[in-house]
């Protein structure tokens, strides 16, 4: 008997449609409502235990974070309870689960990435403090837009890109994808 060799991957889940950027900035949404919650309840109890330093929880929260999207992003979920909940899941670009190193580096860079809009509003509001008060820029003022155009730049590529990739996953190799039933 003999068998033929085929040299075809593996079969991707139903090649499903690219998820866009508003499913996944809700899922985003959802996502951070449950990381917020559990961070909030993490602070009760480093407060009733006395640790008032701001830095404990800071690191306890990114690393939460960081663990979050690593696990469900990693495990046969293929997606975190929000994306979960809005029927996506991330592959790898073959339509495969992620394997754990590729979740657990695309979970550190959603975690840096998700977090510059934030860093990118606190230098605007400072540039808007020195430019009211009449004060020169100088390499701040250009490092801040500089940063902030980068952070447009960002969210112009997830919104623009054919197969809906962010910068995470265009670094880590994966898709997110939207379920077909």
């Amino acid at each position: 008997m003999v068998v033929e060799a085929t040299n075809s991957a593996p079969e991707p889940i139903n090649m499903m449609p690219y998820s866009g950027f508003w499913i996944r900035l809700l899922a985003f949404i959802i996502d951070y409502g449950i990381l917020g919650v559990v961070n909030y309840l993490m602070n009760l109890g480093l407060t009733a235990m006395g640790i008032r330093a701001q830095l404990v929880p800071l690191v306890l929260a990114i690393a939460l974070g960081w663990m979050y999207f690593a696990v469900f992003e990693g495990s046969n979920w293929m997606g975190t309870p929000g994306k979960k909940a809005l029927g996506l899941v991330v592959t790898d670009e073959q339509g495969l689960r992620i394997t754990t190193g590729t979740a657990v580096s695309r979970g550190l860079l959603k975690i840096v990435l998700s977090n510059l809009p934030g860093f990118v509003l606190l230098v605007g509001y400072l540039l808007v403090r020195v430019i009211a008060a009449g004060q020169s820029m100088g390499g701040s003022g250009l490092i801040g837009l500089l940063i902030m155009a980068g952070c447009a730049w960002m969210i112009y590529k997830l919104a623009s890109d054919a197969r809906k990739q962010g910068v995470h996953d265009k670094i880590t190799h994966t898709l997110v994808l939207r379920k077909t039933v």
